[in-house]
């Protein structure tokens, strides 16, 4: 009997209306399938989950935080080999939730002035669990190490409690540090079922890591459910814009005047006004600073909530994104897109969408010469071909919708008991 749910989710701070889409669909589905569970959820704001997630109870992330993060050697003068070989044993302790580290944890966070409530609660949390998920992401690869390690941190304490564990819309990679490549490795291998978002750089990734799960399988992001499920029919002619404008996606920023350039010209070309489609908002990374350099205007509102992003789309003939939940709100809702791209990290990112929605996706690396005239070429392209490709778009998110709740079926219907 699942009587409570711990999610693990990539976006505490639940601005990302990618990651915040997400996990409402993974909320949802799992409320419909265990009606009588408490579901609670890692998070940094718990009023914003309240009303963006209203399925889960907050739970502070703080506490993940200071369990998985808080250095326990840090300062002690011991010889290269001894500390090593001592990190490791913690490093593993830490995963089982041994409770002498807790012991040792405490007063240290103590002795910084730091309170270690939330650490308690989180352990309390994991402990009274049955089954322990970590939603849909993209942190398992080199960029956001400390996400991954939280996660993944989560989900091996709980595997050591023989708690039932899984990992849901997946992106991975590209993952090379060893560490975190052995550790990722040893918690998907023990996990009951793992969903992938995209086939073409996240299964290979998968079986090179030598990940051998009872139930695996691309299904697709989970956010395309609420995205095709809120669409409109409604002919439209604008031009989406988003830009990524952050360390893990490149180096686009001398570039802006560029994109400015094309988008203005075609803007009056197609007749199409542009719309801007900011995903991350958070001060870090946002795209509302990036997209209105792209803008002549900045009289646009800044969008709360992923369903408010989605109705823009719903807009747009085409969409021109260099982020990931941008054109997937775009391409569930049958609207073809332009991936401008300028890092490993998000070259995988486009490369798994256009997989996943065939001839949905074209492909611009911002780094080879004549950016203008490509970019220019490929929206003009999908523009014209937007009509015939909406409803094989919609079809190809209609099937990954039926393999992603068909998983959470097969979650729901588990045995009592871990994967030893």
């Amino acid at each position: 009997m699942i009587r409570r749910i711990l999610l693990d989710n990539s976006s505490y701070s639940l601005r990302n209306m990618g990651d915040v889409a997400m996990l409402q669909v993974a909320a949802r589905r799992l409320a419909e399938r265990f009606p009588d569970a408490r579901i609670q959820c890692l998070t940094a704001d718990a009023r914003r989950l309240r009303r963006l997630v209203p399925q889960a109870q907050p739970l502070w992330c703080e506490g993940a935080r200071q369990w998985t993060l808080t250095s326990i050697l840090e300062g002690c003068p011991l010889p290269v080999m001894i500390h090593d070989r001592l990190y490791h044993r913690i490093e593993n302790a830490r995963r089982r939730g041994a409770l002498f580290i807790q012991t040792i944890l405490g007063p240290l966070l103590g002795a910084r002035g730091v309170d270690d409530a939330p650490m308690r609660a989180y352990l309390s949390a994991v402990r009274d669990a049955d089954l322990v998920i970590g939603t849909g992401g993209g942190y398992l690869t080199d960029p956001f190490e400390h996400q991954a390690r939280m996660v993944l941190g989560t989900l091996a304490m709980a595997q050591s409690m023989n708690k039932r564990t899984a990992m849901v819309g997946q992106g991975v990679g590209p993952l090379h540090n060893p560490a975190l490549r052995s550790f990722g490795a040893e918690v998907m291998n023990h996990l009951h079922l793992l969903t992938l978002r995209e086939a073409v750089t996240s299964r290979p990734l998968i079986n090179e890591l030598g990940v051998k799960v009872d139930y695996i399988d691309t299904t697709g992001d989970d956010a395309i459910e609420a995205v095709y499920l809120g669409r409109t029919d409604a002919p439209a002619n604008g031009i989406g814009v988003n830009l990524r404008v952050a360390g893990y996606a490149g180096a686009l920023a001398g570039q802006l005047h560029v994109f400015k350039m094309v988008l203005a010209d075609l803007s009056n070309q197609l007749n199409g006004p542009l719309i801007p489609l900011p995903i991350a908002l958070q001060d870090e990374d946002s795209d509302v600073t990036s997209i209105g350099q792209l803008m002549d205007t900045g009289n646009w509102s800044i969008p709360d909530t992923p369903q408010e992003v989605m109705e823009r789309v719903g807009c747009c003939r085409v969409v021109m994104t260099g982020s990931y939940h941008a054109a997937i709100f775009a391409l569930s809702q049958g609207v073809p897109v332009v991936g401008v791209v300028a890092s490993d990290y998000y070259t995988a990112k486009m490369r798994g969408i256009a997989g996943q929605f065939p001839d949905g996706c074209l492909i611009v690396p911002a780094d080879q010469p004549d950016l203008a005239g490509r970019l220019r070429r490929a929206i003009e392209s999908q523009w014209n071909a937007a009509p015939a490709l909406r409803q094989p778009l919609l079809e190809a998110a209609r099937r990954q919708i039926e393999r992603g709740r068909r998983a959470y079926d097969h979650l729901a219907a588990l045995p009592a008991g871990s994967k030893q």
